[in-house]
């Protein structure tokens, strides 16, 4: 049989122990409401995994896929289980979320560093990103910024400050060059078809001058 290797996250993170401490689907609400699984969550991606809050979720999220195959077999539900599906439908809903809201910006970024959180890229992955793709760039760099306003613990555990702030000054370097291109393009895209919409109403346009329009208002 294969070895697979098994994502690891802390025990009151499974299913069982959840559904021992929540005990009522109303004190589940609550703790997903008031921050408490959150907390878990951060604890757990600062211990176990650098700060990566992205592979806890994940790892959850397949705890929860098997426990709903185990409740799809069963023939009898228990009383003490009634609430289960609804249980599950709590977690998947709320962890679905929460998968969405750290998916990192990733059309842009090579394959290989797909699955880093875009705060903890290097100098070098960022040089792999196409010097015009300024969306991928600026979404690196907000991330960047916001990890260091609101957790910078999360940083000094994976590299120094001041690295850190090396590589924020690197992107942001990175991200003004795109956006300098960007607008460049822009302007003279806009100054090749400026001629020809200043005729009028009765300015008839090429295919291709119609798809140069459309890029450029996008």
């Amino acid at each position: 049989m294969a070895n697979v290797k098994k994502v690891r996250i802390t025990e009151e993170l499974r299913w069982a122990a959840l559904k021992y401490r929540f005990y009522t689907l109303e004190k589940l609400q609550e703790a997903i409401a008031d921050g408490t699984i959150d907390n878990m969550l951060k604890a757990c991606a600062d211990s176990m995994h650098g700060g990566d809050t992205r592979v806890v979720i994940n790892a959850i999220r397949k705890n929860l896929s098997s426990q709903q195959t185990n409740m799809k077999k069963a023939t009898y539900v228990s009383p003490e289980n009634r609430d289960d599906w609804k249980r599950y439908e709590l977690l998947w809903e709320y962890t679905g979320k929460l998968a969405e809201s750290v998916r990192p910006m990733a059309t842009g970024l090579p394959e290989s560093v797909r699955a880093k959180s875009r705060w903890m890229l290097t100098k070098e992955e960022m040089n792999a990103i196409k010097s015009d793709d300024f969306k991928t760039l600026d979404s690196i760099y907000q991330n960047m910024m916001s990890k260091k306003s609101t957790n910078p613990e999360d940083i000094v555990k994976v590299m120094t400050m001041e690295e850190y702030l090396d590589r924020l000054q690197y992107i942001s370097k990175l991200r003004s060059a795109a956006k300098a291109a960007t607008s460049k393009g822009a302007a003279v895209l806009s100054e090749n078809l400026l001629s020809k919409l200043n005729k009028g109403s009765k300015t008839t346009l090429s295919a291709e001058e119609v798809a140069e329009l459309i890029k450029l208002i996008k």
